[in-house]
């Protein structure tokens, strides 16, 4: 009964989700003209829509916050979480809705998806091949000087890729030891999002419907001279798989 209840959640669930982005598209590339502000509106505008479509499919969201968690409009941030689903950018942007996050995805996310592709390719974003290291770098190092110059918050998945059953991969030190190097004085948020792989189908059947994610947010990490990139990356790392010890 579960699965059959989850078939007939999915399809008005994907339909509204895929509108969602088909109207954002839209909606990007007539506020883009009138500068990043109004871009900026228009995902915030999108991620509400997505956020519905998850309501939808009965998606229940817990995000843990430290307490008296407040983030200074005038500081550059950098995320650090995990990635379990393609929604998880939904929910980031979702967690972060004040500041409208800038992602480092691979070069492929730029190509074909609507609303996705254009935000990465227009939204001060970074696409990277992760076949060409070096390539990589050189675009992170942009990246880090269009956050530090705006005081953006990024968002970086150091695993590189999804974990599909929600299993935790180990960081990949390349892309985020860049990233905080050529951002020396960006404070870092480590993240911790539990049971969004539920969200992508898989094995044949849709999503799972009625699912429980968690989003934790762990406390500000300030930046010192004398600590070493690797050191925050191991820091985020054992944050993220204590939190999600607890919801194995």
């Amino acid at each position: 009964m579960k699965k059959l209840l989850d078939w007939i959640l999915f399809i008005p669930f994907a339909l509204t989700f895929i509108l969602s982005l088909l109207v954002g598209e839209i909606l990007q590339r007539l506020a883009l003209p009138f500068g990043r502000s109004f871009h900026a509106r228009s995902i915030q505008i999108i991620t509400l829509l997505l956020m519905f479509s998850l309501k939808i499919f009965g998606i229940r969201i817990k995000i843990n916050l430290p307490i008296d968690f407040k983030l200074d409009p005038d500081k550059t941030y950098i995320v650090i979480s995990n990635h379990q689903s393609t929604i998880d950018i939904v929910l980031l942007y979702y967690v972060f809705f004040s500041r409208v996050p800038r992602f480092v995805a691979k070069q492929e996310l730029g190509k074909w998806i609507p609303t996705v592709s254009f935000n990465l390719r227009n939204g001060h974003n970074a696409l990277i091949d992760r076949n060409n290291p070096r390539q990589s770098i050189k675009i992170i190092a942009e990246f880090a000087k269009i956050i530090n110059d705006n005081k953006y918050l990024a968002v970086i998945f150091p695993e590189g890729t999804r974990c599909r059953r929600g299993e935790l991969k180990e960081f990949m030190p390349a892309g985020v030891s860049a990233l905080l190097r050529y951002s020396h004085m960006a404070e870092i948020i480590p993240v911790a999002i539990s049971n969004s792989w539920k969200l992508n189908p898989h094995d044949g059947v849709p999503a799972e419907s009625f699912a429980n994610v968690s989003i934790t947010v762990g406390d500000i990490i300030e930046r010192t001279q004398n600590v070493l990139p690797q050191e925050i990356i191991d820091q985020c790392y054992n944050f993220v798989k204590a939190e999600l010890c607890k919801f194995s």
